[in-house]
This record gives C-alpha cells, sequence and structure tokens, in this order.
C-alpha cells in the first residue's frame, strides 16, 4: 500500500519504493521529479536541483543544509510525515506476492531505540552514500519549540553528538519567547524572496494556481490516480523496482548435502538462492550470532579490542584452544563460547533484545537467555538462546542482517564496522582474491550435526555481496561449518569473477 511504501522509505531508506511512489503521485517519474524541483523553488531552496526520487548520487543532484531545512519545515505541516518519519519499527505484513513478514527498524537513531535515543526528537531522516557521507535531518521539540537540525557531509555516528550539541544550543538560544519575537518579526520576508527569485528564473510562482498545492504545472488536474494497489504492484513487478530473486541450481556444490545457499547483490536488487524453501526457514544461528553479540557490546562501548583479555576459569573444555585467558580477536576466530556467554552477559537482557530488534535479527526472541532449551549441555558457560534455543533465522535473513550492518545505510559506525571486518577475514592463500569476511556456526543435537553455517559477505569492485550457506542435518553426510564454508566461498567467487 501507499502507507506500507511511505514507512518503507522514511525508516528504511528503501529505494524501490521511493520509486513506485514517485510513479503513482505524479504519473511518472520524471513529472515527479519536476514536481520536487517546483517545490523546492515555491519553498524558497535556492541551492537545490534533483534528478531523481531517492536520493542517490548524481552529479546533478544538489542541496544545502539550509535548504533540506527548508523543505523540512515545510514537511512538518503535514501529520503523516511526522507520524511516518517519527515511528521507531514498523512491519509489513505478508500477502499474495511477498510471503514474508517484512520489518523496518527506523535508521535514524535518536528515534529508535538506541543509545542517542533522544525524547525530544519526534520527525527526521537519516541518509548515506559514499559521495554524499553520513546525512542527518533532526527534528526536535521542547517548551512548545520545535527546531530542525540538518547536517551533511559528516563522519559515522559522530553526526548525533554533534546533532545533539546543535539541538542543546538552539534550545538555549532561542527559548520560546524570543521565537515569538522573531516570527512576529519576519513577516512575509520568505514569500517575498520566493516571488522574486521565481520572476528572475522564469518559474511558476508560488501564487499560481495550483503551485500550493504541489501540482506540476502543465500536469492534468483530473489525471486518474493509480490506487494503493499499483504502487505494490510496481514494487514487485516494475521495472525491476523490488529485489529480483533468481533460482540456482547448485546441488553439485553441496555434493547431495541437504542445504540452501543465497547469495544477496543488494546495489543490483538481486537475490540467487538455491533450496528457496529452506533459505526461508528459520533455524538456530549458533555461533554466527557472536557477530551481533560482537556488533552490540562494540556500539556500546563495552568492548575494547584492544584491552579484551578475559580470564580463562581453569575449567577444562573439549576445545583446547578454549583452555587459556584469551583476547575478543582469538575468541572470535575460534569461536569460544565461555568468552561470548560472558560479553551477552554483560550486555544484558534488555539492551540485547534492543540490539536484535533493530536490526530485525530472525524471530527477535532471546526468551531462553541461559539456554534451558539446549538439552545438549547443562553448562552455563557453553549455553545460551542462541545455541539450538529460542533465537531463530533464516538463511536469507541471515544476508539481510549482514546487509544491514555492512550496507551503505546502516546505522553503525565505522570504527565497529572496521573492528568487525578484522575479527572476520577470511584467511586464503593468494593475493588476488576476493577480500571475504565471515563467520561459522554449528549445532548439536545429541551427537548429530543439526545446523551448520557460514554467513558474511564478500567486497565486489564497487559493491558488497553478502552471502549465507546453511547445512542441515544429513543422513550418511558429513555435516560441518567447514562444509559450509568451503561452499560459500566457492559461489561467491564465481560470482565474483566476470
Amino acid at each position: 500500500t501507499v502507507e506500507d511504501c511511505l514507512y518503507a522509505v522514511l525508516l528504511g531508506s528503501a529505494n524501490d519504493a521511493a520509486y513506485a511512489l514517485a510513479a503513482h503521485a505524479g504519473g511518472t517519474e520524471e513529472n515527479f521529479i519536476r514536481m520536487m524541483n517546483e517545490k523546492a523553488l515555491e519553498l524558497g531552496c535556492r541551492n537545490t536541483h534533483f534528478t531523481n526520487p531517492h536520493g542517490l548520487p548524481d552529479k546533478e543532484h544538489l542541496t544545502s543544509a539550509y535548504d533540506m531545512a527548508l523543505i523540512t519545515k515545510a514537511a512538518l505541516g503535514n501529520k503523516t510525515f511526522q507520524k511516518v518519519s517519527g515511528t521507531q519499527y514498523y512491519e509489513i505484513q505478508p500477502w499474495e506476492r511477498q510471503k514474508d513478514l517484512i520489518c523496518i527498524n527506523n535508521h535514524h537513531k535518536m528515534i529508535r531505540n538506541s543509545q542517542y535515543h533522544n525524547e525530544e526528537v519526534f520527525a527526521g531522516k537519516n541518509g548515506y552514500t559514499d559521495a554524499a557521507g553520513s546525512t542527518l535531518v533532526t527534528c526536535a521539540r521542547r517548551d512548545g519549540v520545535e527546531l530542525v537540525c540538518v547536517i551533511l557531509k559528516s563522519d559515522g555516528a559522530q553526526i548525533y553528538q554533534d546533532t545533539k550539541e546543535l539541538l542543546e544550543y538552539g534550545f538555549e538560544k532561542y527559548p520560546k519567547a524570543k521565537v515569538e519575537e522573531t516570527r512576529e518579526q519576519c513577516g512575509n520576508i520568505i514569500e517575498t524572496a520566493i516571488q522574486s527569485l521565481g520572476g528572475c528564473l522564469g518559474l511558476p510562482n508560488a501564487k499560481q494556481e495550483g503551485a500550493g498545492e504541489g501540482k506540476a504545472q502543465g500536469t492534468p488536474k483530473d489525471r486518474e490516480p493509480k490506487g494503493e494497489e499499483k504502487v505494490q504492484e510496481s514494487l514487485e513487478d516494475g521495472a525491476g523496482l523490488a529485489p529480483e530473486t533468481i533460482e540456482a541450481d547448485w546441488s553439485a556444490e553441496f555434493h547431495g548435502l541437504n542445504g540452501a545457499a543465497v547469495l544477496y547483490d543488494a546495489s543490483n536488487m538481486q537475490y540467487t538462492i538455491y533450496n528457496q524453501d529452506l533459505a526461508r526457514t528459520q533455524r538456530s544461528p549458533c555461533s554466527t550470532f557472536k557477530i551481533i553479540s560482537s556488533l552490540i557490546a562494540l556500539e556500546h562501548g563495552l568492548l575494547d579490542p584492544d584491552n579484551s583479555t578475559r580470564p580463562w576459569s581453569g575449567e577444562e573444555f573439549w576445545n583446547e584452544a578454549w583452555n587459556h585467558d584469551i583476547s575478543f580477536r582469538e575468541a572470535f576466530r575460534e569461536s569460544c563460547v565461555w568468552y561470548f556467554r560472558q560479553v551477552t552477559d554483560d550486555i544484558g537482557q534488555e539492551r540485547m533484545q534492543e540490539g536484535v530488534t533493530e536490526l530485525g535479527y530472525g524471530n527477535c526472541d532471546i526468551s531462553d537467555w541461559d539456554g534451558h532449551l539446549n538439552t545438549n549441555n547443562n553448562n552455563r558457560a557453553l549455553t545460551g538462546f542462541w545455541i539450538e534455543s529460542s533465537l531463530k533465522i533464516s538463511p536469507k535473513e541471515q544476508t539481510e542482517v549482514m546487509e544491514r550492518i555492512f550496507g551503505t545505510e546502516s546505522a553503525y559506525s565505522q570504527r565497529t564496522q572496521e573492528e568487525l571486518k578484522q575479527v572476520m577475514l577470511v584467511e586464503r592463500q593468494g593475493g588476488e582474491s576476493l577480500p571475504i569476511y565471515g563467520k561459522t556456526g554449528m549445532g548439536v543435537d545429541h551427537g548429530t550435526v543439526v545446523d551448520a553455517w557460514f554467513t558474511g559477505f564478500a567486497e565486489l569492485e564497487g559493491r558488497n555481496l553478502y552471502f549465507c550457506v546453511y547445512l542441515g542435518q544429513t543422513d550418511g553426510k558429513d555435516v560441518s561449518s567447514t562444509a559450509a564454508k568451503e561452499i560459500a566461498i566457492k559461489l561467491v567467487e564465481q560470482y565474483g569473477t566476470p
């Protein structure tokens, strides 16, 4: 629906939904872009020119912080904009052409539950591309005064601290009494400027019929709307707007193993999937979840990789590599369960729940915190909700989580991403091979391997390829995370080779 598309755009930065809304509102994408530029002029923007409805890089697609503040001020006059952009979490329900529940968390960290959450912030939008850097528009309210803060071309999470300081400055500098006085003095200056600028450029005056309603000049007033169902059709069927799914036959690579594989090329909006039913089946993530516990601990300052050695208790574990004092980087590579049991407890259940919910991580169920559902082990140092317990995720969802962490719209700091890449890097022979980052995981039920994983991403030329290979119980076959890793590397290399 149109409503679903609005949430997808404002919360999740869905470019396909932006295209669909543009076609719906403007008749064509080109006409909608013209409407955007006319509206920008009407609002008094002097350094803005749009060439697309989604904001991806184009040398002619430009704006300024001041112009974006003007646009945001106008948007705040729309109650739907305030409601949607200020929502922390939204679900797009499954329907005939989309079988999965789509969970969308607001990427703006001051709106959603995060370490930067601010109760005074009620609307806004974040953004990121390599060309533009981090961008953030934030709307906050205090004692009847509303402020709009715009930061462009910033670097990572520092943008939230800068926004906090700018808002505090604004509220102190412009209390309610002073704002009312200034508003009265300003009078009609902006309106006069708009009319003068429009006359100089030969563009429609804001007072002309229809301009104030955002209608494009020359657009028929009686154009029949396409209807909300058309927007959803354009998302699924129109010109590759929604990610394409290609079914692959990789049975030869699996050698009779019961398994699934997903390659997600987000830049090209394309999934390549082997064994779709299993690829959509949620299973225990096992040690692949160490990526997530590391992410949350790093983001919250609970883990300093350079000062992270934890003492060994002296208990003899089955894996000899765990039987000594161990640092974060070694613990990650050796998949040391007792180390990450401690990291998980440091994070705490409330913060962990917030983290998995923000990521939309599978079923987000961490209710079996201590791992009592896992009947294979009663040693608390080696159990938890992520090991054959309450938390479940599908191979397809694994790739989507990787994209949320390492994609261009990531809400996580560059420092955290780089630290994760360092410990996830797959060491291989040959300097010319593709950089591949990943984590294995394996779960056992009464001596039989029932879940084996390898998930992560590879750096192709100018983009990331997110992947997941899953192996399930297979009678008469050697199921292991090593086998999953070997299959994944082979598939990624085949995909990345021209």
